[in-house]
């Protein structure tokens, strides 16, 4: 099994559909305010069904696409690859997903994969210093408690522009939206909301979005890759709030990602929006 022991939440409350059967009985007795109350049950009703399809679609993909090997690393079943960035997110989807005891055996497995610099590389297979796989390792250690180790993984990330935004790790020129957005989702994750926003409105400015408000992959690919705008929803989910993360995925020309990152930025974000809507405390 992939991700072991998450859990399948329930969809809807009881109380909430009980509400709104008994204001559909007072009829047109129904003033603005109530009614105004009912549609906004109603629309959270169906946000909740619409996310607790999606984590249970997503839990199952990750199932078919992962593997746990023997050293506690989960596996690309199509590839056999090892990746530090993946393992990282499904500690993270765990946590998320109230198996904590999980994401910290995920955690203590990629620990060995720590070089002597202090940098996590891609994949077991690699040497070479990953700025993804820094930063959501940093997510990780904060959600285990971990709140220094998580600040000195963020410090470590490559150079940056004058906005403070992260370059690739290829030369200083070419500005990546992924690893952008997802330290500015560290940022938030760990209390800085405003540094968060700071970073996508800088992202928006240098790298640019499309005539739909939606961001562009990088300063030199001009185009929307699904998996940029799941983290870009996942970022406004905490700096923005739920409508606007909504909005968001609405205004994107692009389809569901087949890659095995899109497969667990898609249970992330899914897990967290079913949570806030749940009223279950994230941070």
């Amino acid at each position: 099994m992939a991700v072991s022991a998450l859990n399948r939440r329930e969809l809807v409350g009881s109380s909430e559909s009980s509400e709104i059967k008994s204001m559909q009985r007072s009829g047109s007795g129904l003033s603005n305010g109530s009614r105004e109350i009912e549609a906004l049950l109603r629309k959270t009703i169906d946000l909740k069904e619409k996310y607790a399809k999606k984590v249970s679609s997503s839990l199952a993909e990750i199932q078919k696409t992962f593997y746990k090997d023997s050293d506690g690393l989960y596996t690309v079943s199509r590839t056999g690859e090892k990746q530090i960035h993946l393992n990282a997110l499904i500690g993270i989807i765990n946590y998320f997903n109230d198996n904590k005891e999980e994401a910290g055996n995920v955690l203590n497995s990629i620990h060995k994969q720590r070089d002597k610099t202090g940098h996590y590389s891609l994949s077991t297979s690699s040497q070479d210093k990953n700025q993804v796989s820094d930063i959501l390792v940093s997510i990780l250690e904060f959600f285990s408690g971990n709140g220094e180790e998580a600040r000195r993984l963020l410090r470590l990330n490559g150079y940056k522009t004058n906005s403070g935004l992260l370059t690739s790790v290829n030369n200083k020129y070419t500005i990546l939206s992924c690893p952008n957005v997802l330290n500015g989702i560290a940022e938030a994750m760990q209390g800085n909301s405003k540094k968060a926003q700071k970073i996508l409105n800088a992202l928006e400015e240098k790298v640019g979005k499309n005539p739909f408000g939606v961001l562009f992959a990088s300063s030199d690919y001009k185009k929307i890759h699904p998996d940029v705008v799941t983290v870009v929803a996942t970022l406004k989910l905490f700096t923005e709030g739920l409508i606007k993360s909504e909005e968001y995925l609405n205004q994107s020309p692009t389809s569901q990602s087949s890659t095995s990152e899109g497969v667990l930025f898609e249970a992330l974000h899914s897990i967290i929006s079913f949570n806030i809507l749940s009223q279950k405390k994230l941070i």
